[in-house]
């Protein structure tokens, strides 16, 4: 299993490489992929009891995420939810009048939300260039930092761990483990930050923040699996379950750190 994980994830990370390294357009393209592919998982998860239709739901959610990449947002960021909500409440009203309408129309939004929202981070992150960052510094800088808290959280956790972190959501995950990851977050962050020449008191803030931001974003996965009783979103990925199980921790940890540059610098 941890021979699957390491060898998944080191080709994961060189393919994350080149599609990064490729331009903007073509990773906004894998970008909507892994969305779609969150979305798809999210559906499967709760079941099609909760949607008017599949293909409208990963519409929407696409539609999102386009909406955020070409900077419509900016101006018309109303435009975008009010579209996405309405179509959810004249679709639920088609397929079900107003039976569970608060319910199912609330589940449809947090998918949209939490997965479409994440994920277009990731494409302003790549794109994120102001002084000192050039382009994918960014990107790069909050990637490494939250792969580091995952691998440093499994490891402490695996040789020291004791103390259960939250044993009502996940019962594996460890305070000591989760003292590992944010250590190993601070240390990575702040070596990228040297090599590259971007390091600042700045960048020491932003990690201390990163690393608890992965944190409560792998928390709040895994409470949405701990109570739809499913044990990974998917399999698609060998050693690391679904798009959700492996994206979860940088569905928080993204937004976070593209604010925070985006106001301090």
């Amino acid at each position: 299993m941890l021979v699957r994980r390491i060898l998944s994830g080191v080709l994961g990370i060189g393919f994350f490489y080149i599609m990064v390294s490729w331009g903007s357009l073509p990773f906004f393209l894998f970008t909507a992929l892994l969305t779609l592919l969150g979305l798809n998982e999210y559906y499967e998860m709760l079941g099609e009891q909760y949607f008017s239709s599949k293909p409208l739901f990963l519409f929407l959610g696409l539609f999102f995420l386009a909406f955020c990449y070409f900077e419509i947002i900016n101006k018309y960021a109303g435009i975008a939810v009010f579209i996405l909500f309405v179509t959810i409440f004249i679709s639920h009203i088609y397929k079900n009048s107003f039976k569970n309408i608060v319910f199912t129309a609330g589940i449809n939004l947090l998918g949209i939300i939490y997965i479409s929202g994440g994920f277009m981070f990731m494409s302003f992150l790549r794109d994120f260039s102001t002084d000192p960052f050039q382009a994918t510094q960014a990107l790069w800088l909050v990637l490494l930092g939250t792969w580091a808290v995952d691998t440093g959280a499994y490891f402490s956790g695996l040789f020291w761990g004791e103390k259960k972190l939250s044993p009502n959501i996940s019962p594996n995950k460890t305070i000591e483990g989760a003292i590992g990851g944010l250590i190993m977050c601070l240390l990575v962050v702040i070596l990228y930050s040297i090599i590259f020449n971007l390091f600042s008191i700045y960048i020491i803030i932003l990690a201390l923040f990163l690393g608890p931001a992965a944190v409560l974003g792998d928390l709040f996965e895994s409470a949405l699996k701990r109570d739809l009783q499913v044990k990974d979103s998917g399999d698609i990925i060998p050693g690391h379950g679904g798009i959700l199980d492996r994206f979860d921790s940088l569905l928080f940890s993204m937004p976070l750190s593209y604010y925070f540059l985006f106001i301090i610098l």
